[in-house]
């Protein structure tokens, strides 16, 4: 899908949603929609850097003097907006200029203040917020998008293996998460998909707690949730290995999990609400006996680690009916988590094709014990 087809698609939505206009803050949308690249697409201090307006008939970037550059280079056919002021009023003389009076907006992201003071600068501006239009805009990935993809989950892969046999008795959870960031760049991603989650022991039950000075113990395992950020888009996987072998209850659990992501395969299927995979994850476990994962089995991945599709036990605001489609990206990451004992999650990615699911990660997630 080339540009023209990806703006085609955002200009449906005026139609659909009857606007003169589009404000675009999202980074994710910034890149998919005009080519423009953050350095760190997730880092607020941007603010309004490269803000995209799109109406029927032109398509600007909002740049002030530090992209102004980087704007020329990377978004051709877009106009260019030079800008030196707040964002309120520059924004409010573009939606003049462009005769906007209902315009699209992404409440989500721009904050309360930058949302009252835009509203005050263009009164005769009635600003509609879009997030949920919005949400499946970007839900199905192209071709391009899956190569992206294919690059970032081969790095975070290839990151793996190397980890095994790097990964020993006394390195401290900080210095794991280090050693991922490091491997990333010096294989030439664009850096973290997010956070690296770097887990020892008994921590590892905290299914989103950050890497600490706690140092690997034999006997225990090693929670390890990382992905690299290939050309924008991200990886993400998640594989917990055992320091030296596990005992029974362990190994119980670990296959608990794992027969849990494989039930969760089986239900996908085009028109399968992302809630009836989640139960099938969720069921899995509770029927052994054990408490299952709280948080939602899956999401969808791309441009940002978190997006649409949501294989959760809620569906996703703005996706019909909360259903899997052919050519959507998400994870499934079922984990078993026993406070003060062991935490046990195997996360992949997978493209769900005409053909069937594919897994984009190719690390293996049985046992492994180092």
């Amino acid at each position: 899908m080339g540009q023209p087809e990806r703006l085609a698609r955002a200009r449906a939505i005026l139609d659909a949603e009857g606007l003169d206009g589009l404000i675009f803050s999202r980074g994710a949308f910034k890149r998919w929609l005009a080519g423009f690249a953050l350095a760190d697409p997730d880092d607020p201090s941007h603010g309004y850097a490269g803000t995209l307006v799109l109406t029927r008939g032109a398509a600007l970037v909002l740049a002030d003097s530090r992209y102004v550059e980087q704007v020329i280079a990377e978004c051709p056919g877009w106009e260019l907006v030079h800008t030196t002021r707040p964002a309120a009023p520059e924004l409010a003389d573009v939606l003049a200029r462009l005769g906007v009076q209902r315009c699209g907006a992404e409440a989500a992201v721009l904050s309360h203040s930058t949302w009252t003071d835009l509203a005050e600068a263009a009164p005769n501006v009635e600003l509609i917020a879009v997030d949920s239009a919005l949400a499946g805009l970007r839900i199905v990935k192209d071709e391009t998008e899956i190569a992206a993809l294919g690059r970032a989950t081969a790095v975070t892969d290839a990151c793996f293996v190397h980890l095994l046999n790097w990964i020993a008795v006394g390195r401290r959870e900080v210095e794991i998460a280090w050693e991922i960031e490091r491997f990333f760049r010096e294989a030439g991603a664009e850096g973290l998909a997010f956070s690296t989650i770097a887990l020892v022991g008994p921590r590892a039950a905290m299914p989103h707690g950050e890497p600490s000075d706690e140092r690997v113990v034999a006997g225990q395992v090693v929670l390890l949730d990382f992905g690299a950020r290939v050309d924008g888009y991200r990886a993400d996987m998640t594989r917990t290995i055992f320091v030296g072998a596990p005992d029974d209850e362990s190994r119980r659990l670990y296959d608990l999990v794992l027969g849990a992501q494989q039930a969760a395969e089986a239900a996908v299927g085009p028109g399968v609400a992302g809630t009836i995979v989640h139960g099938a994850a969720v069921d899995h476990i509770a029927s052994a006996g054990v408490e299952p994962f709280g948080h939602g089995l899956g999401h969808g991945i791309g441009l940002q680690t978190h997006e649409a599709p949501s294989l959760s036990r809620v569906g996703y605001p703005g996706q019909s009916g909360g259903t899997l489609e052919v050519g959507m990206v998400f994870t499934i990451e079922p984990g078993i988590y026993q406070p003060g004992r062991i935490g046990i999650r195997i996360e992949d990615d997978y493209h769900l094709t005409a053909g069937g699911l594919v897994r984009l990660t190719q690390s293996p997630n049985h046992l492994i014990a180092i």
